[in-house]
């Protein structure tokens, strides 16, 4: 990157109709600056691309050309927010009127518009200066949309006058019910200066009810098999309160706002056995009712007909008054047109109940079907969610399914071919196979059932120990295939065995026809192979027919240990269900050790769906669809074994910018001013953090992830962003800004529905809600966002040429089947190289080489990805039921080396061990536990920043061994006496040792103690560790030329705090209402542009985020308050709404920047957050009423100070005794250097020469190295044979030590 020595910033507006290609672009620039230059009367030198001079006041500018359009781009001026459709600037304000902000923090809200009628609505032009103003008004809408009438006008506006027009659109065939935009613009000259007014109003348009639904229901014929009703057949959903039926369309899904109804297709889980079915609520709005699905089936002539189906409710909370039960009946419509009620239960039951219902009666006929479910003879619809499970006709006779004794002779069967193939590396004979894992061996075999493999038997053995597998689930178009409960019957097996391959192919009757389903295994590497298509079959644009599910079936033994994810190992679970994602299931690969010593790897091609455990019958499966290839790789040795034997034959490529990565430190910082990233930035530089990656959000045009693609120019500017963006450079570490290509908003240049993803049912999907700025965006198409995208990288290279680039959201969510549109499917498959594209497109527009990285990190995108922040959860996030837990290095066993896991991620999201727990601060960035879960696996040190004492000490601490382990091999990982002590071992000689979650001291390689969350690492050139020395807790780092000893002492804070508060006092008033006094002392005037905030929290808060905010408040301030120096009380009266339940409500409060969104540190008792803990209050109440309040003071957490020196013990690390902390150079020949972790208070420190390879050295002299300030004191030191005595007040740089 060129330096740039100084930009002079000339706004100007760049009009929509320029052509932004080079010359015409260049043309037009210089054509304004000329203009300018003769209204400012200073002369102008224009010579581009290659210079610009501006000789005023004699000053000369000179910047690379590649920077011209984001300078041109500085003056551009609009809107900054969702809602209010205002644009006021230099007095002038332009609106679009008749659109009310009806938005909360929690909900988004738009003005519904009638998409059949015409939108009128009335652009004003408001004039509070003292001459005219005026020009053209240009209106439009999006591509749905068309303005009635002349879409431009004029508008002028006298002074303190307003002026308004009204105008008219109306809606084209396409449109939807959806949110739009309105867009109005005016370029006008105010004040000499060139101005755009860009207000967007934000509208939700509706469309009459027949408008949605498709004209005719799809009548079924059934023949000979099996009809899932809530997957192959059309259903037409109504709802009647006070006997009034009202339809809500053909195959309705959702929630309906009048009644409260709700329905949906979902998977269910009752007593531990998983059904799909219907989720169904019943109306209570305006009165009870009832919700039923009607079906219209042709029934075959002289064939038994069966209705199966099971039913439940959900389960309450304690805090949930129970449901009465519910009520399911089955009516059926015959020729006669009567509606017979042939079936009716009313229950409570919270475990499936089945029930067969005899169609016989209608044989030939075709009927309407209605499942009908109301609330009961009371009317009483609390807690009323309730379920169809698993309903079906069944037509003909079906196979019958295996019984125990049949299950039994199959497995013995397998097992027997299993061990026989053992002694054969060829001709085990058919569905027989032997695995050499990495020095193990193993035995392979399935015995097929009488639907093939859907009721077959897979066994694996050593040959004394076996592990057994009962069938391969197999669902089509969400209907299950084979020899399972109700699943569409096989009508035909054939085998055929192939070069060290054996196909089985099954015949499947589904409702539209027989379809092929083969499945090829093989091996490779020690895994076998199971490969799943559908022969010669063409899928129609819905995709059809498809895999919807693919798994291995149920074991014959428990899982004593699981293994998913970034990494957690989990004793004894209990029933447990894992999503794919970046948060949960981010591995195409799990594991599992089994009661008898051996482990199964199942890991799959396609990123998969779900990780399913079910105790109650052993069924521990991934889950995936789609054509898919499965991996089963066994082991004697543990799961580990098995994930490194699949590392090698899962062909996961090598990121590209693998390279340029290495083992930096990842520092990400969230919002803050660029000036002062920029200080950060130099300052951590100083220290020694340079081998790093800076990754910054918060940074685009409209503020952090809004008003998307629209992301350029940086918003407050282009020169403080830029000398930001300098000091990284200099400081020698990669510049990685923030992007997004998931969200595009209503109100962005271009959007149009044509880019959005769609769900089944034809309706756009909507993604993040941005509550910050009340604004809602929708799903982009992933194969639509390139053109967008590959422009924002060619502005951001030739603007501020990044060296990395972090795109958010990718790897945080799973690849997705989606439709367009046009109702085009699209599997899962495009979404993910979609996704690829994006990273290799961007790397190649802005270098060659470039580390692309993205949120969490998942394996999906491994070979164009080359890092993700590896939001790595407990296991206390995913389940609640199991018996020991702790995190694992479980993804980098199989990715180490070809993509970087930067930790444990964000530190507030890894800290944060429950959902319903407030955020832990000491298990966050720079804790022990954060620590040690990095360097097990090898992983990058990561930090917020960009300079804290804690990023410094990361980096002192971890970044030799870490940078050593990620250029080697992760060979493998054992645990010790428990799951707590872990230790894994890499190519290049590396070893690591973690005693991750035991009270119990562990002690390891030279004799280390490690305490709870210690760690030792031993390199051939570094070391480092958290261990034990003289019962303190104490960190320390050694390579070839430097030392770091962290005694643990009592730090200072890092910078001089402004302002500090505490609470005084919290009294109730009665009803819910608090008077709550603080106060607060500013230390270093003035404070500005910061306002307060004032959080009320609760464990019970249902959408408040990591942060649990149940509501907020305002705390008034004086502002002027903040400009001096000096102590002053303010009291906020805080209202518990009455909608709320009982219970504590903890205040949190601070000072925050609007805009940049960063909060200020505060002196007081901090609740890692950047929130100072303002007490609790507890309320009362009897039903809705209040019936008590107390406040109560919060004291420091325990936690501050734990594991810290108090005491001020010495301690000895070998070549250093001291009760502080810092990092000793020692490589230089003459002189070293000591340099205390920032935020040090006075400390001692014996240095053994003879120990770091100089025993004859003599000291000259110790100078202070930048001092703090005037008072700060000289060092005091003394030699002693071969032991400088050293001891200093720390208020200094560094200290250089000179020898003789």
């Amino acid at each position: 990157m060129r330096k740039i020595l100084k930009i002079v910033k000339i706004p100007f507006v760049l009009p929509k109709s320029i052509d932004t290609s080079p010359l015409p672009l260049l043309r037009f620039c210089k054509a304004t600056f000329k203009r300018i230059a003769v209204e400012k009367r200073v002369p102008l030198c224009f010579n581009v691309p290659r210079s610009f001079c501006y000789k005023g006041d004699l000053m000369m500018t000179r910047f690379n050309s590649r920077f011209l359009p984001a300078l041109v781009l500085l003056g551009a001026q609009a809107a900054l927010a969702f809602l209010p459709p205002s644009d006021k600037q230099e007095g002038v304000t332009l609106r679009i009127e008749g659109f009310a902000e009806q938005s909360t923090p929690e909900r988004f809200a738009a003005e519904k518009v009638p998409a059949d009628q015409p939108l009128a609505f009335t652009v004003t032009l408001v004039n509070e200066r003292a001459e005219p103003v005026g020009g053209t008004v240009k209106v439009w809408l999006n591509d749905d949309w068309q303005i009635v009438g002349d879409d431009a006008f004029t508008l002028a506006a006298e002074p303190g006058r307003s002026v308004s027009v009204s105008c008219t659109a109306k809606a084209k065939p396409a449109v939807l019910n959806a949110l739009y935009p309105i867009h109005a613009r005016l370029a006008l000259t105010v004040g000499g200066r060139e101005t755009v007014l860009h207000p967007i109003a934000i509208f939700d348009a509706v469309l009459p009810a027949a408008a949605e639904a498709p004209a005719e229901q799809r009548e079924v014929r059934l023949a000979d098999g099996v009809l899932r009703l809530d997957a192959n057949a059309d259903r037409r959903v109504f709802t009647s309160q006070n006997g009034k039926p009202r339809e809500l369309g053909v195959n309705f899904s959702g929630a309906d706002a009048a009644s409260g109804t709700h329905m949906s297709r979902d998977r269910m889980t009752r007593g531990g056995v998983e059904r799909a079915g219907f989720a169904i609520h019943p109306p209570y709005r305006g009165g009870a009712g009832e919700t039923w699905n009607d079906f219209r089936l042709a029934l075959p002539a002289g064939k038994p007909a069966f209705l199966n189906f099971f039913t439940a409710i959900r389960d309450t909370s304690p805090t949930e008054p129970p449901s009465d039960g519910t009520e399911h009946k089955v009516f059926v419509t015959g020729a006669d047109g009567k509606a017979n009620e042939i079936f009716s239960r009313f229950s409570a039951s919270k475990a499936w109940e089945p029930a067969r219902v005899d169609l016989g009666a209608y044989a030939g006929q075709s009927v309407t079907l209605r499942l009908w479910t109301g609330p009961g003879p009371k009317g009483n619809t609390t807690c009323d969610q309730c379920y169809w499970g698993d309903p079906v006709v069944t037509v003909g006779t079906l196979p019958a399914l295996a019984d125990e004794e049949a299950w039994q002779a199959l497995e013995r069967t397998a097992v027997a071919r299993a061990r026989g193939a053992l002694a054969k590396r060829f001709g085990a004979g058919p569905g027989a196979f032997r695995l050499d894992v990495r020095g193990q061996r193993f035995g392979a075999a399935v015995a097929l059932g009488r639907q093939g493999l859907t009721d077959g038997v897979f066994a694996f053995s050593d040959g004394t120990r076996d592990l057994v597998y009962r069938g391969f689930a197999c669902d089509i178009d969400g209907a299950p295939a084979g020899g399972v409960e109700n699943g569409m019957p096989v009508l035909a097996v054939e085998t055929r065995r192939g070069w060290r391959s054996w196909r089985v192919t099954h015949r499947i009757a589904t409702p539209d026809g027989t379809v092929p389903v083969r499945a090829t295994l093989w091996t490779e590497g020690g895994a076998l192979r199971v490969a799943w298509d559908m022969p010669g079959v063409r899928r129609d644009r819905r995709g059809t027919p498809r895999f919807t599910r693919l798994s291995l079936g149920a074991a014959h033994l428990p899982v004593w240990r699981a293994y998913a994810g970034f990494g957690n190992v989990i004793e004894n679970p209990g029933a447990f269900t894992l999503t794919g994602g970046g948060f949960n299931l981010s591995t195409r690969h799990v594991g599992a050790d089994y009661t008898n010593g051996l482990s199964l790897v199942q890991a799959c091609d396609i990123f998969p769906d779900r990780l399913v455990y079910a105790p109650e019958t052993r069924r521990f499966a991934l889950e995936t669809h789609h054509d898919a290839a499965f991996f089963f790789v066994p082991s004697a040795q543990g799961a580990f074994a098995a994930a490194r034997a699949y590392r090698d034959v899962c062909g996961f490529d090598k990121g590209p910018g693998l390279r340029a990565l290495g083992g930096r430190m990842c520092i990400d910082q969230w919002g803050g001013d660029y000036r002062e990233a920029a200080a950060g930035l130099s300052q951590a530089a100083r220290y020694g953090v340079t081998d790093a990656v800076f990754v910054k959000h918060s940074w685009q045009r409209w503020g952090y992830d809004y008003r998307l693609p629209e992301i350029y120019p940086p918003a407050g500017g282009l020169e403080p962003f830029l000398e930001m963006r300098r000091a990284a450079e200099e400081a020698g570490m990669l510049f990685c800004p923030h992007d997004n290509y998931i969200d595009f908003y209503p109100d962005a240049e271009g959007y149009s529905y044509d880019h959005i993803v769609f769900n089944e049912s034809g309706s756009p999907v909507r993604a993040w809600y941005n509550k910050g700025r009340r604004a809602q965006s929708y799903r982009w198409l992933p194969h639509g966002f390139m053109p967008w995208m590959t422009e924002n990288m060619r502005q951001m290279r030739d603007g501020f040429a990044p060296d990395s680039l972090f795109i958010d959201v990718f790897t945080a969510i799973p690849p997705f089947d989606y439709y367009d549109r046009n109702g085009a499917f699209y599997e899962k498959n495009a979404t993910q190289q979609a996704w690829r594209d994006a990273f290799d497109t961007c790397r190649s527009i802005l270098k060659r080489g470039s580390p692309m990285i993205s949120e969490a990190g998942t394996d999906a995108l491994i070979g164009s990805l080359d890092a993700g922040q590896a939001d790595h959860f407990p296991a206390s996030r995913w389940m609640k039921g199991f018996g020991e837990a702790d995190r694992t290095p479980w993804h980098d066993m199989a990715t180490h080396g070809k993509m970087v896991l930067f930790a444990g991620g964000l530190g507030p999201r890894y800290s944060a061990l429950d959902w319903e727990k407030k955020n832990r601060p000491e298990h966050g960035y720079g804790s022990d536990d954060y620590l040690s879960n990095t360097v097990l696996g090898g992983r990058n040190p990561m930090c917020d920043g960009p300079f804290s004492r804690r990023t410094v000490m990361t980096y002192w601490l971890l970044h030799d061994v870490c940078d050593a382990l990620a250029a080697d091999t992760f060979e493998d990982h054992r645990f010790g006496d428990s799951i707590y002590q872990q230790h894994t071992v890499f190519s290049g000689g590396g070893k690591v040792w973690a005693n991750r979650g035991s009270n119990l001291v562990w002690t390891v390689a030279d004799g280390r103690r490690l305490p709870q969350y210690g760690f030792y690492v031993q390199t051939p050139r570094a070391e480092a560790g958290v261990v034990l020395i003289d019962g303190q807790r104490a960190g320390f780092a050694r390579s070839e030329k430097t030392f770091f000893a962290d005694a643990r002492p009592v730090s200072n804070p890092l910078a001089r705090m402004k302002v500090e508060s505490a609470t005084v006092s919290g009294t109730h008033l009665g009803n819910g209402v608090f008077d709550v006094v603080f106060q607060w002392n500013v230390l270093n005037p003035p404070i500005e542009g910061y306002v307060p905030f004032l959080h009320i929290c609760s464990d019970q808060a249902k959408d408040g985020g990591s942060e649990q905010i149940a509501f907020q408040q305002t705390m008034k301030l004086d502002p002027a308050s903040f400009k001096r120096a000096g102590a002053f009380t303010a009291t906020a009266r805080i209202a518990v709404p009455a909608s709320l339940p009982a219970g504590d409500y903890r205040i949190r409060y601070g000072l925050y920047r609007p805009g940049a969104g960063d909060r200020m540190t505060i002196r007081g008792v901090n609740d890692g957050g950047q929130r100072i803990r303002g007490g609790v209050m507890t309320v009362t109440k009897s039903g809705n009423a209040f019936t008590g309040g107390t406040f109560t003071l919060e004291a420091e957490s325990d936690s501050e100070n734990q594991g810290l020196n108090v005491d001020g013990k010495m301690l000895d690390f070998g070549p250093v005794v001291t009760d502080g902390a810092f990092r000793l150079l020692h490589g230089e020949r003459g002189t070293w250097t000591l340099i205390p972790l920032p935020g040090s208070k006075p400390f001692k420190a014996e240095i053994k020469l003879g120990a770091l390879g100089t025993p004859r050295a003599r000291v000259k002299g110790v100078e202070t190295l930048e001092p703090q300030h005037a008072a700060a004191r000289a060092a005091e030191w003394s030699q002693e044979n071969g032991t400088l005595r050293f001891m200093c007040d720390a208020q200094a740089f560094g200290y250089r030590i000179d020898f003789e």
